[in-house]
């Protein structure tokens, strides 16, 4: 099956390395709100949600982004 977006088995092991200068917990914690901040080649702008900036409580972010540097 083709996914719309990069697997995110690995995210915390490859979130440090998108974007030089960011450490992977502030790329995944700018990343949720604003998920077409850092978009992968090869992949569209717009398919993620943009609301979880609003949705989400800080709490929640903060406990997505442990989630997903758990993930390596």
């Amino acid at each position: 099956m083709v996914g719309l977006g990069p697997s995110l088995a690995t995210a915390g092991g490859e979130a440090g390395a998108r974007v030089e200068g960011y450490s992977a917990a502030v790329y995944l914690r700018e990343s949720i709100p604003a998920p077409d901040t850092f978009v992968s080649e090869g992949l569209a702008c717009g398919i993620m949600l943009v609301t979880y900036g609003d949705e989400l409580t800080e709490r929640q972010v903060a406990d997505l982004v442990a989630f997903l540097l758990a993930l390596e």
